[in-house]
């Protein structure tokens, strides 16, 4: 009778025994597929960190060229200021010089008309001989060729900086279409490089914490082994 009792304890002992070990080894298989996937979890979130750190970076080096792009294109466009400036100086100055070489033309012709008119009979008179009358009205004319041509040369000068300040006007509006269109781009380039780190900070943080949760599985499942070995061993 004895005997048949102990042999039942037994039974019932190696039955929780090994029921006991069973559950251990179920928890350690589900504990350990946890593991795995964590660890993917956190594979993959180093390569998207990795992936949006070189977006980052190409990002800056944008943002870098844009920076120089919109410097270069300010001084071109303060240089085309005083350009402008110089330009406008030089077309007031011509003008001014325009206006007094036809008044001063205006006023020969005019001279020259009356002594065509009324002083040419005095001037016969006056002559010393035909030759000193003739000099004196192909002088005239000379004097009038010359303040012509003075006149035709400065229109020229005037209309070849009004030309100029016309093209240095185009350049300029370009220039600032330019810079507006460098600016905004500045402001894209930000908003990605923005982006860009808001997004490294995320997988950074999730990363973290997979790695803190693959840790304590990985003691959950050095614990749960140490068990099933010491259950082993008991049995």
């Amino acid at each position: 009778m004895r005997i048949s009792k102990f042999i039942k304890k037994l039974f019932i002992a190696l039955l929780i025994g090994n029921i006991s070990l069973f559950a251990d080894a179920n928890q350690l298989k589900t504990i350990q597929h946890k593991q795995r996937v964590t660890h993917e979890k956190i594979k993959r979130l180093k390569v998207l960190e990795h992936l949006e750190k070189n977006k980052l970076y190409k990002n800056q080096q944008r943002l870098e060229q844009a920076s120089n792009n919109l410097q270069q294109s300010k001084n071109q466009y303060s240089n085309l200021e005083a350009q402008l400036a110089q330009m406008e100086k030089d077309l007031t100055a011509s003008i001014a010089e325009f206006n007094k070489a036809n008044v001063d033309m205006r006023k020969r012709i005019r001279q020259v008309y009356k002594n065509q008119r009324t002083g040419m009979f005095q001037l016969i008179l006056t002559a010393k001989d035909l030759n000193s009358l003739l000099d004196v009205v192909y002088f005239e004319k000379i004097v009038l060729k010359k303040d012509y041509a003075k006149i035709v040369a400065v229109r020229a000068k005037s209309q070849k900086i009004a030309l100029m300040k016309k093209s240095i006007e185009a350049k300029k509006i370009a220039l600032a279409q330019s810079i507006q269109q460098i600016n905004s781009q500045q402001k894209n380039i930000k908003y990605a490089i923005a982006q860009n780190q808001s997004m490294i900070n995320k997988y950074k943080t999730d990363r973290k914490t997979y790695e803190r949760a693959e840790r304590e599985l990985a003691r959950q499942s050095a614990s749960i082994q140490s068990m099933i070995a010491r259950n082993r061993g008991s049995s």
